[in-house]
């Protein structure tokens, strides 16, 4: 009894803790983007000046779903190849989840660094990528699906800290995906983010873009 509470108060403790840093690291973020928070009152005034979804929604849900595609093969990939590298499995569902995917995303660069090597950039090459990621997570859905119906675990419940940590992961993500629906501006983005990766697809591959 004394050791629950003990555990419950130091939750409680954390979550205050937590909280507090994450608070202060607000305030330090927006203190440095004044310019940027600056145009939030301009924003609110214009919301009403235009239509809500402009003539480039298409092209930015076919941008996420292109994208979507990608972090599934990504899966398929890394929940394929993790059982030949890692121990065991015995980990929460959402940490194996990220595991998988930074796993397969790190060896899909490998794959197609080399691809570029050979001078493989292709639509088709990129296509029977994508067919080979999704059949692979196919698979392993299948098998991890079976084989934690065999074995259920029993529920933990989650604590406070990992209730917040979650929704402000959540949020952060959320206002990713919001802000990546806008045009690109920044110049980093215009020169370097588009314009190199357009020069290898032009070229089929990663060779150096004079």
């Amino acid at each position: 009894m004394a050791a629950t509470i003990e555990n419950k108060g130091s939750n409680g403790f954390s979550a205050i803790l937590f909280a507090v840093f994450a608070a202060a690291a607000i305030i330090a973020f927006l203190a440095f983007r004044g310019s940027d928070v600056g145009q939030l009152t301009k924003l609110v005034g214009n919301l009403g000046g235009g239509p809500l979804f402009g003539n480039g929604i298409g092209d930015s849900l076919c941008g996420i779903a292109i994208a979507e595609s990608i972090v599934i093969a990504w899966f398929g990939l890394g929940a394929f190849v993790s059982p030949f590298i890692l121990k065991t499995d015995q980990r929460p569902g959402i940490f194996l989840l990220a595991q998988y995917i930074a796993i397969g995303a790190a060896i899909w660069s490998l794959i197609w660094f080399f691809l570029g090597l050979i001078g493989a950039y292709f639509g088709l090459v990129g296509v029977g990528a994508l067919g080979v990621g999704w059949i692979l997570a196919f698979i392993r859905t299948v098998q991890i699906l079976s084989s934690r119906n065999e074995k259920a675990a029993p529920n933990e419940q989650a604590s406070i800290v990992d209730l917040i940590s979650g929704r402000m992961i959540d949020l952060a993500v959320g206002l990713s995906l919001i802000a990546s629906l806008a045009p690109p501006i920044a110049k980093d983005t215009l020169l370097y983010h588009f314009a190199v990766p357009k020069a290898f697809i032009a070229q089929h591959s990663n060779a150096f873009v004079d």
